[in-house]
This record gives structure tokens, sequence and C-alpha cells, in this order.
């Protein structure tokens, strides 16, 4: 179960010098501090999945809503069209407008206690995303780096190990699996709003 939450979100987020390492505490709170909390973050993906059984990545382009409060929409546009929305009540992935998997965070703890984990990763919220991981890297005055190693049962069960980049935004996010593949994503386009429209 927690594969399948790991390959559909997987497989479906520097100019300047970056600062000496800092502590976990001081790192979350100098990346918080970039990022802002806002309430939405919408912009477009390019996402490149690597599988160890493949010689060439499957690459798929996109765009997604980050709305802090409510969720995540994660819409593929090419090679085709699927979207995942992951809200606090669940997973949901559609296909052509029609619902193909469904998984209950109501009925199902293990989905429940993965919704919080990707929730925090897709929101940079590195406050909460150290009670899932190790968290080191780098802060400098704009941009940021953060290696997350799984610290509990949950990270460990889907990934190895996350990277990611970012400036007042998340501009990169790569994951390692826990069966060794590798997906990497580039953001463009992003924006900041306080809420949806």
């Amino acid at each position: 179960m927690n594969r399948w939450i790991a390959g559909i979100l997987c497989g479906a987020l520097w100019p300047a010098a970056l600062a000496a390492p800092a502590g976990p505490e001081e790192l979350a709170a100098a990346i918080r501090e970039r990022l802002g909390r806002p309430g939405v973050v919408r912009g477009e993906f390019e996402q490149r999945k690597h599988i160890q059984a493949l010689t060439r990545p499957l690459v798929s382009r996109g765009d997604f809503v980050v709305a802090r409060e409510r969720g995540v929409l994660w819409r593929t546009r090419a090679p085709f069209g699927q979207t995942v929305r992951l809200t606090r009540e669940g997973i949901v992935l559609e296909q052509e407008g029609e619902t193909t998997a469904r998984l209950s965070a109501e009925r199902e703890p293990a989905v429940r206690a993965a919704i919080g984990l990707l929730f925090a990763l897709w929101a940079g919220d590195f406050d909460r995303l150290r009670e899932y991981f190790q968290v080191t890297g780098r802060a400098g005055q704009e941009v940021w780096s953060a290696t997350l190693t799984p610290a509990g049962a949950l990270a460990a069960q889907l990934f190895r190990s996350v990277r990611m980049e970012g400036d007042r935004h998340i501009r990169a996010v790569d994951l390692v699996e826990r069966n060794g593949d590798r997906t990497e994503i580039r953001f463009s386009r992003l924006r900041s709003d306080e809420a949806l429209t």
C-alpha cells in the first residue's frame, strides 16, 4: 500500500553561494523564513521517473496547486492526462474524468499517516517534516538545500532519501524510493496566493 502511494505521487516538488551547514532547528527556521506560509502555491512541473528496469526515464509534465488548508491537486497533462487529489480525507486518482482509485484516510490508518507526511513534503513544512526525517542542509540569504533521511518507520516505508532545493519557493525535489527508483521534479511558473480563487 505505501509503495503504491509513493508510486502515485512520485510517478503520476543555485545562483548564490550557500552558507555553512546549519543544525536541524536553525535550518528549519531559515527555510521557513524564506518560504513564508502562503495559503496557496501553484505552478507547473516536469517530472522524470527513473525506474531501474528501464534505460530511459519516464517524463511527464503538468501543473499543480498546493492549498495549505485544503490539499494538493496534481494534474499530469503529458504524455497523458491524470489527476491526483490529496486531502485530509484521502487520496483520489482520476483519469479522463473517471475515478480509478481511492484511498480513505478514515478507513485506513496507514493512509492517514502517509497523507500527513506528504502534506508536509509538498507544503515545505520543515517543522512537520522533522517528525519523519533527519534534516540536514544549508541555507544562504536567498537559496537553500535540504536532505531528508527517514527517521521513522513510515518515511522509511516510502523513501530512502529526499533532497529539496529552493528560494522563496521549492524549486526542485529529488525522491529516492525504498525500491531504489528515483523521481526528479522541477517546478516552474510558481506563484503564491493567500487563498484559492
